[in-house]
Parts: C-alpha cells; sequence; structure tokens
C-alpha cells in the first residue's frame, strides 16, 4: 500500500542518524572554502544604522566578491567549531557585511534545529508534527519528498530534498524560510559516506 510505503521511507529519513556512527566525529578536522557575491539592488538609508552594510551603503560599487577559508571540526552532530583561516573581500577597508549568513553554509539537517537553535528540521522525528510531506518515487532507487509547514511560522521551511529509497539518506535538496530577518534559498548536496552523510558537501545560498 503506497501510505505504507511512504510511511516507511519517511521512517528511514527519520532514523538514519542512528545506522550512523558518530563517534568517528569526536575532532574530525575538514576545510571549507566560500564564495560570496553581494549585489546592492538600490541604495536605502535602512542600510546606514546596520554595522556590516555602514560601508557599502557609502561605497560606489553596487557588485562586491568575498571569498573565505575556513577550518572546521566538528566535536559532535551538533557541536561543529568553524574558524575563518583566510579572509579576501573588495568590500572597502576589508569590511564584511552580513556576517550572520556564514551559519546558513553549515546545516545540521538530521539535528532537531538546522540552523542553530531556531530552525525546526523536517527531517527529525520529533518534528513530524508540524510538517506536511509528499513521497514521489523515482527510479534507481530514489525518492523525491516535498515538505511544507502545516502552519505559517518563520521556525518552519519548504522544499524537496532527494532521499535513497534504501537507506534514508539525503542526496541533494533546497529549501526556502525566513531567519534572523534574512529571507534564504539555501540547495545543497550532502556528503556520500558515513559521518560525512550528515552535513552537506556543498551549499548554494540566495538570501
Amino acid at each position: 500500500h503506497e501510505d505504507k510505503n511512504d510511511t516507511l521511507i519517511l521512517n528511514r529519513v527519520f532514523n538514519y542518524l542512528s545506522t550512523i556512527d558518530t563517534t568517528a566525529l569526536n575532532s574530525l578536522t575538514t576545510y571549507s572554502y566560500v564564495k560570496n557575491k553581494l549585489e546592492v539592488e538600490r541604495r536605502n538609508i535602512a542600510l546606514l544604522p546596520v554595522p556590516t552594510m555602514y560601508r557599502i551603503a557609502h561605497g560606489p560599487r553596487r557588485k562586491y566578491i568575498s571569498e573565505s577559508y575556513y577550518r572546521i571540526v566538528y566535536h559532535n552532530i551538533e557541536n561543529v567549531e568553524a574558524k575563518r583561516m583566510v579572509f579576501l573581500t573588495t568590500i572597502p577597508h576589508h569590511g564584511k557585511a552580513l556576517p550572520r549568513i556564514d551559519k546558513f553554509l553549515r546545516p545540521t539537517l538530521y539535528s532537531e534545529t538546522i540552523i542553530e537553535d531556531y530552525i525546526l528540521s523536517p527531517f527529525c522525528q520529533a518534528n513530524k508534527r508540524f510538517y506536511k510531506y509528499n513521497v514521489i518515487f523515482l527510479p534507481k532507487s530514489r525518492v523525491s519528498i516535498h515538505f511544507q509547514p502545516r502552519i505559517g511560522n518563520t521556525q518552519l521551511v519548504k522544499g524537496s530534498v532527494v532521499v535513497d529509497s534504501v537507506s534514508g539518506r539525503i542526496i541533494s535538496g533546497y529549501m526556502n524560510g525566513e531567519y534572523d530577518m534574512i529571507s534564504f534559498h539555501l540547495a545543497l548536496t550532502m556528503g556520500k559516506d558515513g559521518v560525512k552523510s550528515l552535513f552537506p558537501a556543498s551549499c548554494d545560498l540566495k538570501a
């Protein structure tokens, strides 16, 4: 029965974390490269009181590029330490705009919250009651899971993921939402093996 299949697939996603030996995360170290483009569509006096946007509000350019290189240390599934080692930017005086968006690039999909302690993950069993799911079966042991909030709430996101139907591992997907006064679209591809499959291998953020 298709409803039972849907439930089975969702349970595999919810339980995927429990199938991974997370002891391997103890002080696992990786590195991350981040490149971002900031484009000012029009200047607005509302930017002036925001310290990280002051130079951009006054600057002559409309487009800025920044690059960063991070050292990432995983202590456990919810405790990830990121240290910026290199930072280059075209923003005047080596400024950094909207530093809050960095946390969007390290989402924890299998935790109760995706970003800090705020966005409730649709892939955590405890949050199932907040979301509606639509499972579509695809070829080659893949399924597409569309999710959306049952109620309008900025702690919830909507989007879609492609999942391995045998293991419940999330392969790739996207989500849309609002957090900390930032509207965002986050597309991601997850790691493939072991503990690395619990975290994104790559992220593309539009905010």
